[in-house]
């Protein structure tokens, strides 16, 4: 079963969070993990990532926070989720490497449906789960 992590749950909160923010504003680390309970720690290592990849930005000092650096249209959550959890890897042979793969039948099989998951996952974006139809 293909799962993600509590890590890349807590970072698609995140940019829900933010994306309610009035333009403008911004909302310190403490306050994003107050509104979901979710753990400081978590939030300390998620944010820097997304500034990193330019989907957030950071304001330093007080009353410093986040803010959305893009729309919410226009950040995939499939983006977002292969930033925090890395490739998508149906086995784990995909992602660390396979001893059988000269003889390996499941490869191609394999392979298209991480890419099926993979263009699914880019079909959503962060305004798709302000708002789910």
């Amino acid at each position: 079963m293909l799962r993600i992590s509590r890590k890349g749950d807590y970072a698609l909160l995140l940019l829900t969070t933010l994306a309610n923010v009035k333009e403008g504003n911004v909302m310190s680390r403490k306050d994003i993990a107050r509104v979901h309970r979710m753990p400081h720690k978590f939030v300390s290592q998620i944010a820097p990532l997304l500034v990193d990849a330019g989907i957030l930005g950071s304001k330093e000092g007080v009353g410093g926070g986040y803010f959305l650096v893009r729309n919410p249209q226009a950040i995939s959550v499939g983006e977002v989720l292969e930033l925090i959890e890395g490739p998508v890897a149906p086995v784990a042979c995909m992602r660390d490497g396979c001893v059988c793969e000269p003889t390996c039948v499941q490869k191609s099989v394999m392979e298209k449906m991480a890419s099926s998951f993979r263009q699914s996952m880019r079909g959503y974006t962060v305004a798709d789960l302000l708002s789910p139809s």
